[in-house]
């Protein structure tokens, strides 16, 4: 028969890759719990993701302006819900978003961006999106690409989770891509939800 000897494990005895898992893991009001116990909590929260509603990037200097001046006047929207759903429409997909980041201050932060609920891209090039793409995550359920995308990028922006799409991006497709895109959206229009 085996004998264990448990003893109480303290905090400064965890293995540091696992207290940055931890506090990457843990939700707000766990880490906000954590953090009375174990002080030292809130040296490893920079490295957690940046935590978004609704967010626009842009790559482009004067899209981004244009998108910081619009964010008071979305915000009566997020607010007003019946407002919003008059500005939306039951047909369509009009962004509202409450931030706006660039894609160099994405790539400069070397942060997980955390999208909860729409995600609004704007990026003129292929290249901005390649930047940007690594560093976008969550349960985003509306998606809005403006710009220039390869399919290849689309498909990896558009989750499981992503019920609304509005492509407003001249998308570069190779010949045998096209097949496979019409038959992406057959099975994406699967009911009024989604749009």
């Amino acid at each position: 028969m085996y004998y264990v000897n448990f003893k109480k494990l303290t905090y400064g005895n965890i293995p540091y890759n696992f207290k940055i898992r931890l506090v990457r893991l843990a939700s707000l009001k766990d880490l906000y719990n954590l953090g009375k116990a174990c002080p030292d909590v809130e040296s490893h929260c920079n490295i957690r993701h940046e935590l978004h509603d609704q967010v626009k990037i842009a790559d482009s200097p004067s899209v981004y302006r244009s998108a910081v001046r619009m964010v008071f006047w979305l915000g009566i929207f997020r607010y007003f819900k019946f407002l919003q759903y008059l500005y939306d429409g039951p047909w369509s997909t009009i962004p509202i978003w409450g931030s706006v980041l660039s894609v160099n201050e994405i790539v400069d932060r070397n942060k997980l961006i955390y999208v909860q609920d729409t995600l609004v891209l704007h990026c003129k090039s292929s290249q901005g999106y390649k930047k940007v793409i690594p560093f976008i995550t969550g349960p985003y359920s509306r998606l809005i690409i403006d710009g220039h995308i390869t399919w290849k990028q689309a498909k990896q922006l558009i989750t499981a989770n992503v019920k609304q799409v509005r492509i407003d991006a001249k998308i570069h497709f190779w010949s045998k891509e096209r097949k496979e895109f019409v038959k992406f959206i057959e099975q994406f229009c699967r009911g009024t939800a989604y749009k």
